[in-house]
């Protein structure tokens, strides 16, 4: 058995809620029973003593007893193992009903102690060998006190009943405690016992298996529901790790192809002698090579910083209409070469929370992307609005579009459909774009009509101007 387990721990309180329930149980029981033993030696004491205090009431004068010893031994001759005693008021001149030869003293002592009581008394004392409950009773005459009643009972087989009734009452809790104990373990055992299987599967599971879910035990209990929540783990973390195997993968993919011709050019360089311009000529292709590599390396960085939770911690309050209008000027920039109309309508004061960085980032992706797939004489337009408690950023471009079964996959990461433009990127515009726009609690939507035009949507969480 392990000692430090919940079945083990379960067990032991068990037990010890039980053999306190039952040590308070069988302690009040014994109390009980000793306080009624008392009280029923006390009323035969009390019954006795009325007798005795009677007959000394009536063979009394003054405050002398007037029946001697041997006639008092003879009238309680009938109380075997009783002892009565009466004395004067002040406890002397004390007369037995049989000789005391050990404990005269106690019994003088007793009586001297209880001299000015005016009601019956009782008290535990030890005479000779004997344990005797003692009631002492005035005998009061025309208003006053003049002779004492002592009745001495024995205690002895109270005390030994009383002490085996103790030895009862161990051995009851000791063969209640000891099946109880043995049953509290079974209980438990067969309780935890869904929680390890539970166990058993997750050992079972690594990181080649996370879509194997774990049964349901059925017991539409805690156990029940931990187990729908070690489930959902588990395909988060199986939906996890398969993205970044498809991530890794897609890196590899989009460097090995750049990386396999920069090896070939260079292969092809130093098989012969070559002139300088043709060293030049293949240097300036293998520039080019690089900065791709460059380019699709820094996209996978922004893309893994974006998704890491980092960039909250450098949120700000941010004028987006002041980033959007100088998203603008980069954007007319971009446009001259192919003659592009950019058109504007910007709300200003538009504010929000978040990394002024990363919003522009995401910005001029989408406007990289829409002067990349805007033909010439094209047009391009940029708004930025207020919608109840969002800021609402639209940029549209003319031009081919995109179809209705590439829409649900441009986000995905080094997706590209199948009429990508010579310079398109790396594929992960788009993926950088939306994952900023989550971490800055928003959403990214896009809408497109083939052979007409696209538009991509931002909402944005606002915040007020003073925040």
């Amino acid at each position: 058995m392990k000692f430090h387990s919940i079945r083990f721990r379960l067990t032991l309180w068990y037990l010890a809620a039980l053999t306190g329930s039952c040590i308070v149980l069988f302690g009040s029981f014994y109390y009980v029973t000793a306080q009624i033993l008392k009280s029923q030696t006390d009323r035969e004491i009390s019954n006795h003593a009325q007798t005795i205090v009677r007959l000394v009431t009536d063979q009394t004068t003054g405050v002398h007893i007037t029946f001697p010893k041997e006639q008092l031994s003879f009238e309680f001759a009938q109380m075997p193992g009783m002892l009565v005693a009466v004395s004067d008021d002040s406890g002397k001149q004390l007369t037995t009903s049989q000789p005391v030869d050990s404990g005269m003293e106690v019994l003088k002592d007793t009586l001297e102690k209880s001299a000015n009581i005016i009601k019956p008394t009782f008290v535990d004392r030890k005479i000779g060998s004997l344990s005797m409950r003692l009631g002492i009773f005035p005998v009061i005459k025309d208003g006053s006190t003049v002779n004492l009643v002592l009745v001495a009972h024995p205690t002895d087989v109270i005390t030994r009943s009383l002490n085996s009734l103790i030895k009862i009452l161990i051995f009851l809790i000791l063969a209640v405690g000891i099946p109880a104990g043995l049953a509290g373990y079974l209980i438990a055992r067969a309780a935890l016992m869904p929680l390890s299987k539970l166990k058993q599967r997750l050992d079972e599971v690594s990181s080649t298996n996370l879509n194997q879910s774990l049964p349901n035990p059925g017991t539409r209990d805690e156990i029940e529901h931990l187990t729908a929540t070690f489930n959902s783990m588990l395909a988060r973390l199986d939906e996890s790790f398969n993205r970044e195997r498809r991530f890794i993968g897609d890196v590899a993919h989009e460097l090995k192809t750049p990386l396999a011709t920069l090896k070939s050019s260079i292969e092809v360089a130093l098989s012969k002698k070559r002139d300088c311009e043709e060293l030049e000529s293949t240097l300036s292709g293998n520039l080019d090579v690089v900065d791709r590599l460059s380019s699709t390396i820094n996209d996978v960085l922004d893309l893994a910083m974006s998704q890491s939770g980092e960039i909250e911690s450098q949120f700000v309050h941010v004028n987006l209409s002041e980033l959007i209008n100088e998203a603008e000027e980069m954007l007319k920039n971009l446009a001259t070469s192919k003659k592009i109309r950019v058109l504007s309508e910007i709300e200003d004061e538009i504010y929000v929370r978040g990394s002024p960085k990363k919003l522009f980032r995401a910005i001029y992706n989408l406007a990289d992307n829409a002067v990349k797939y805007t033909p010439v004489h094209g047009k391009i337009a940029l708004s930025l609005r207020r919608e109840k408690e969002s800021a609402a950023f639209e940029i549209s471009n003319t031009g081919r579009g995109i179809s209705q079964k590439d829409l649900p996959l441009v986000f995905k990461r080094f997706y590209r459909t199948d009429v990508d433009t010579p310079d398109a990127g790396s594929g992960l515009g788009l993926s950088i774009c939306k994952s900023i726009v989550e971490t800055h609690h928003g959403e990214i939507s896009i809408l497109s009509t083939p052979g007409k035009i696209t538009t991509f949507t931002v909402r944005i969480p606002a915040t007020p101007k003073s925040s």
